[in-house]
C-alpha cells in the first residue's frame, strides 16, 4: 500500500509510505527557502508533493490513497488565501497581534476552539474539498481517493507507528490542532484502542508557552527553543506562585487548565504577570511550570493504563528539557519522541493514520535514520562548485581530513547524502567543530547570527554514549534523533562547548548502521583528538531553512559560515 501524505498549513510538506514505513518525506520550506512554509501564507505545497513522489520513485498510478492533514486547521479562509495566492509575495508571517482589534481576536479564537467532529469541522471538508480536487489535478493526482485526518490523530500516528512499540501510550500536545491542544490514546497491536482523554485549545499549555516567547521578546512559533535555552541561566523561584495560577494540570480529567486564556488574550494576562522580572527568571519559571504539569499528566495516564512505554509527538515535545523530565518519571519505562514532533510531521502521520486504518494487520517500527530528503551526485556537486570559482579538490578519504581540520580548529560546513526529515541536522547537513572550546558558544553563535546563550549539541559515537550522559540507555532511540536531553558525566566536562550551564547536553548518538559516513568522521576525530563527540550544529544562514541543495551550501560558504566545505567527496576552501 502507498499513500501520500500532504500537510498544506503550518511547515506544510509531503511523504510518501509504503507499506506502513517511510520512504520519503520533505518540507516545503527546504525547496521554497522560507522558513516555517506556511501552505495558507506562502503557497500550497507543490514542489515538496512533486519531490516526495520523485524520491519515492512512484508515479500517480502507484498512489493507492492521499491523506490530508487537517479538517478545520487551517481555517477555510486561510487555506482558500493560500491556494488562490491571496498572500503572495509576503514572505513574513502575518500574526493577530495582541493589540489586535478585539473582533480579529474573536475570530481567530473561534476557529480555534472548533473541532474536526463540528458542524464547522464537516462544512470545512465540504468547501475545501473542491479546491483539493483542482490543488491535486495540478499534480496528476485527480480521482485518487482522498482522506482528511483530524490533526491530533496525525501526531499519534506519527508517534506510534514510528514508536517500534506493540502496545504504548501516546501523548501528543502543542498550540493547538482542529479545536484541540492534546490528547492522549491507548494502542495495541497495531490498532488504536481508546482515546482516554482530549484538551480542548483554550486549555492549550502550548498555547502558554509560545505566550511566554512573545512576552519575552521572541517570535510565536518559532523561537520556543530559546525559552528553553535561558531557563538555565535564571531562578524559577521568583514569582513562581504566579505561574502555579496561570497554568495547571487535572489529573481527574488528564488536561492541562491555562487559565491565561486564547493565544493573543493570554500575552496581555502575562505581561502584566511579569512586569518587572528579568526575562531570564520568566524563562526559567515558565520551563519549570511547563514541566511539571506535563509530567503531571503523563504520569497519572501511566497509572491510569497501566501501559508505561510512552510515545510522544506535537510542539510541545520539541522542548527537550521536557523529554527528559518524563523519561526520569519513576513509572515511566521507556519514551520516543516522533523526530519531527511538530506540524511539520503531520504530512507523514496523515499517511500512516490512513496506514493504520486501511491496513488489514498494521505493524509499528523502529526508524534506522531520518534521512527521508533529497540527494545529490558528486557530479551534480561539481557542476555547481564549478560555478563558483571556488578553489576545490576531491578527496576519496574526505571523512578523515574533516577530523584533521577539526583538529586545526576548522568549522567544517558539511553537506552530504539525504536531507534529514525534521528539524535537526544529523549530519548530512551540519556545521562541525572542536568542542574543547569553552568560548565558542559566544564567538561561533555571533558568526552565525544566533542567539549567545543558544547552547551547541554534540554528535556522539554510540560507543561512548554512556561514558558522557547518564541515564542513556533508558532512552537510547530518541536519543538518535537530538529530542531529549541526559545530564553530563565530569567525562563529557571536558568538552564544554557541547555542556550546557545546566550540565546538560541534547546529543545526537550515532552508530555505523545509521550513518556510515558520519560514524566514519567521528571515529577519525577520536583517532585525532582522543574524543568520542564533536559539535553539530545546523548548517543554514540565519532565519533560514537547514540547507536543500549544493547552491545553498556554496551560499552559506560565501557568506563565512564556514572555514571549509566538505560537499559530498569534495573540499572546498576560500
Amino acid at each position: 500500500m502507498i499513500i501520500l501524505g500532504i500537510n498544506d498549513g503550518f511547515e506544510a510538506g509531503a511523504a510518501v509510505i509504503k507499506n506502513g514505513k517511510i520512504v520519503s518525506a520533505i518540507n516545503e520550506e527546504r525547496i521554497s527557502r522560507i522558513k516555517l512554509h506556511q501552505g495558507h501564507m506562502h503557497g500550497w505545497p507543490y514542489a515538496s508533493v512533486r519531490e516526495a513522489m520523485r524520491l519515492a520513485k512512484v508515479t500517480p498510478d502507484d498512489i493507492d490513497l492521499i491523506a490530508v492533514a487537517g479538517i478545520v486547521d487551517p481555517p477555510i479562509p486561510a487555506r482558500l488565501a493560500g491556494y488562490f495566492g491571496w498572500n503572495s509575495g509576503k514572505k513574513k508571517r502575518v500574526e493577530i497581534k495582541a493589540g489586535a482589534g478585539k473582533l480579529k481576536r474573536i475570530a481567530y479564537n473561534w476557529f480555534s476552539d472548533q473541532r474536526s467532529n463540528s458542524i464547522t469541522g464537516k462544512t470545512s471538508i465540504t468547501l475545501i474539498k473542491p479546491i483539493y480536487r483542482k490543488f491535486l489535478k495540478k499534480l496528476n493526482l485527480d480521482g485518487i481517493k482522498t482522506i482528511f485526518i483530524d490533526h491530533h490523530m496525525c501526531h499519534s500516528s506519527a508517534a506510534y507507528y514510528t514508536s517500534g512499540l506493540k502496545r504504548a501510550l501516546v501523548v501528543t500536545m502543542d498550540g493547538h490542532g482542529d479545536g484541540l491542544s492534546g490528547t492522549i490514546r491507548t494502542y495495541d497491536n497495531g490498532k488504536l484502542i481508546e482515546t482516554i482523554a482530549v484538551t480542548p485549545s483554550k486549555n492549550s499549555i502550548g498555547w502558554f508557552y509560545s505566550q511566554v516567547t512573545h512576552v519575552l521578546g521572541f517570535k510565536m512559533h518559532r523561537h520556543e527553543g530559546k525559552i528553553t535555552g535561558l531557563a538555565a541561566y535564571g531562578n524559577p523561584d521568583t514569582n513562581y506562585s504566579a505561574f502555579e495560577k496561570a497554568v495547571q494540570a487535572d489529573t481527574s480529567k488528564l488536561q492541562t487548565i491555562n487559565n491565561l486564556g486564547h493565544k493573543y488574550d493570554g500575552v496581555i494576562k502575562l505581561r502584566k504577570i511579569t512586569k518587572g522580572m528579568r526575562r531570564e527568571d520568566v524563562a526559567a519559571a515558565a520551563q519549570r511550570r511547563f514541566e511539571e504539569v506535563i509530567t503531571q499528566i503523563i504520569s497519572a495516564a501511566v497509572k491510569r493504563t497501566g501501559i508505561s512505554d510512552v510515545a510522544l509527538a506535537g510542539g510541545c515535545f520539541a522542548n527537550v528539557k521536557l523529554n527528559q523530565r518524563i523519561i526520569e518519571l519513576p513509572n515511566v519505562k521507556s519514551i520516543f519522541i516522533h523526530p519531527h514532533m511538530g506540524d511539520g510531521g503531520l504530512a507523514v502521520g496523515a499517511a500512516l493514520a490512513c496506514y493504520g486504518k486501511e491496513a488489514s494487520k498494521p505493524k509499528t517500527y523502529k526508524l534506522n535514520d531520518v534521512y527521508f530528503g533529497t540527494s545529490f551526485t558528486n557530479e551534480q556537486i561539481e557542476t555547481e562548485l564549478k560555478k563558483s570559482n571556488k578553489k576545490y579538490e576531491y578527496i576519496k578519504d574526505i571523512e578523515k581530513v574533516i577530523a584533521e581540520k577539526l583538529a586545526e580548529g576548522k568549522i567544517i560546513g558539511r553537506f552530504n547524502g539525504r536531507g534529514e526529515y525534521g528539524p535537526r541536522a544529523l549530519g548530512n547537513r551540519s556545521i562541525l567543530a572542536d568542542p574543547t572550546d569553552s568560548t565558542i558558544n559566544d564567538w561561533l553563535n555571533k558568526r552565525l547570527n544566533r542567539t549567545e546563550f543558544m547552547p551547541f549539541a554534540p554528535s556522539c559515537l554510540d560507543t561512548h554514549a554512556k561514558k558522557y550522559f547518564i541515564n542513556y540507555k533508558r532512552a537510547e532511540y530518541p536519543a538518535r534523533f537530538m529530542t531529549i536531553t541526559f545530564d553530563c558525566t565530569k567525562e563529557a566536562e571536558t568538552c564544554p562547548a557541547v555542556v550546557h550551564v545546566d550540565k546538560t547536553a541534547r546529543p545526537q548518538i550515532v552508530s555505523e548502521k545509521q550513518n556510515k559516513s558520519y560514524y566514519k568522521t567521528l571515529k577519525a576525530w577520536k583517532k585525532e583528538s582522543g574524543l568520542g563527540m564533536f559539535i553539530n550544529t545546523s548548517f543554514n544562514m540565519h532565519e533560514e531553512p537547514i540547507l536543500q541543495t549544493p547552491h545553498d551550501a556554496v551560499r552559506a560558504f560565501n557568506k563565512g559560515a564556514v572555514d571549509l566545505l566538505a560537499i559530498g567527496n569534495y573540499l572546498v576552501e576560500k
